[in-house]
């Protein structure tokens, strides 16, 4: 199946592709836990993940099973002073 990826902030470097998202290639059955740790991205950090213009909660990401097709935005913890 094929998701278009888009990431924000200093993780979208770790994003090949352009500004505008990237298109992935995962297997069926890929959660969004499993999306994240084939990225290199711990999946208890307090990202954001949005699911076709919905955030999924993240006590979910470990059973949100990813579909054909799926847009999916990664924002990464506002940190500041």
């Amino acid at each position: 199946m094929e998701v278009t990826l888009k990431m924000s902030g200093l993780i979208a470097r770790n994003l090949p592709g352009s500004a505008d998202g990237t298109t992935m290639t995962l297997v069926d059955g890929t959660t969004i836990s499993g999306l994240m740790a084939r990225l290199g991205l711990p999946g208890d950090e307090s990202y954001l993940v949005i699911v076709n213009d919905t955030t999924v909660a993240k006590d979910r990401r470990k059973t949100h099973v990813l579909s054909d097709g799926d847009r999916i935005s990664i924002v990464p913890p506002l940190r500041g002073g």
